[in-house]
């Protein structure tokens, strides 16, 4: 007598290949962010996002096709579209800004401050009711946003911006990427309920085409062939990591999935170490333990509670930790 396969062995199948995407996603945006530190002082920032952005639109056509054509694109939120595609872009600049100046692990780890300044932002801009739970972790991992400034945040207050440490600099704009990932985190809560994850993802990338083109007529300079197989390949890498990360998400449930936003720690320190010789100080492990702690107990109380952040995420929108990712 045959058998076939019962719905907990599909639904175990399927949970380990959303999580070999989710691990193969993270992994590619952290190989992205590593190009990018490469490149920085070789190649103008604007120029950069520009590649980022428009060579990923070959893989996003891709999804946009499998999820039905251009009418997938379809929207009743142009705003809500903009205010999501600005502040990815703000987060962009700023993230890719970062990876020049600051080590990477430490870059990616201030960035993980974005899932706790997401529910302040939703308590302050969506009116969304945020218990002494949440709240108590938002403390929490604001405790270790400040660890892991410390000592950058002294000097800047010290000396100021024009005239702070480069790596004061860069973990400064680490945190304003996170605030607005953060941000744009938020407009995705909003956006998700009613639009195509294909279409939040287009907008987003196509303002970013436009944005960083503009750029280009004051500050570019003509790659030579390493640099311009780079920049394919920070765009193709953002675009296929997108892919991945979306079909983890349509595969299994968010509270699966989303905790292995962190894995982008071990990829960061690791790659950080071995390509450019960059070690972790305790001080910023420490902090990076709080905020991902914070972030941890924040995503798991609004999977209990049914916020919006967790049907985002379920529908492979919510922006994941690696900057460029947003």
């Amino acid at each position: 007598m045959s058998t076939s396969p019962g719905p907990e062995i599909e639904l175990n199948r399927d949970a380990g290949l959303a999580i070999g995407f989710k691990l193969i996603a993270v992994g590619l945006f952290s190989c992205m962010s590593a190009m990018v530190k490469a490149l920085a002082g070789e190649i103008p920032l604007g120029q950069v996002v520009f590649a980022r952005s428009f060579f990923a639109l070959l893989p996003i056509l891709w999804l946009i096709w499998r999820a039905g054509g251009f009418h997938a694109l379809k929207t009743t939120r142009p705003m809500g579209h903009a205010l999501r595609a600005a502040a990815g872009l703000i987060s962009m600049f700023a993230g890719f800004a970062a990876l020049g100046l600051a080590p990477l692990a430490d870059v990616v780890a201030i960035g993980f401050a974005a899932t706790v300044f997401t529910p302040a932002l939703a308590f302050f801009i969506l009116k969304e009711r945020v218990g002494i739970y949440r709240w108590s972790a938002v403390g929490i991992g604001f405790v270790g946003v400040l660890l892991m400034l410390q000592p950058a945040g002294l000097q800047l207050m010290t000396v100021g911006l024009d005239r702070a440490p480069t790596e004061t600099v860069g973990l400064t704009l680490a945190l304003v990427a996170a605030v607005f990932v953060a941000l744009a985190t938020v407009a995705v809560r909003s956006l998700a309920t009613k639009e195509q994850p294909a279409a939040i993802i287009f907008y987003f990338t196509m303002t970013c085409v436009v944005a960083s083109a503009l750029t280009l007529p004051f500050d570019r300079v003509m790659p030579d062939a390493r640099q311009a197989w780079m920049l394919i390949g920070i765009g193709l890498l953002g675009g296929v990591a997108q892919i991945f990360m979306t079909r983890a998400y349509v595969l299994a449930p968010a509270s699966l999935v989303a905790p292995f936003d962190y894995t982008a720690m071990v990829y960061a320190a690791i790659i950080g170490y071995v390509v450019f010789a960059e070690r972790m100080e305790p001080i910023m492990m420490a902090g990076a333990g709080l905020v991902i702690g914070a972030g941890l107990f924040i995503f798991y109380r609004e999977q209990r509670l049914g916020l919006p952040r967790g049907r985002a995420r379920r529908r492979g929108v919510g922006p994941p930790g690696p900057p460029g990712a947003a």
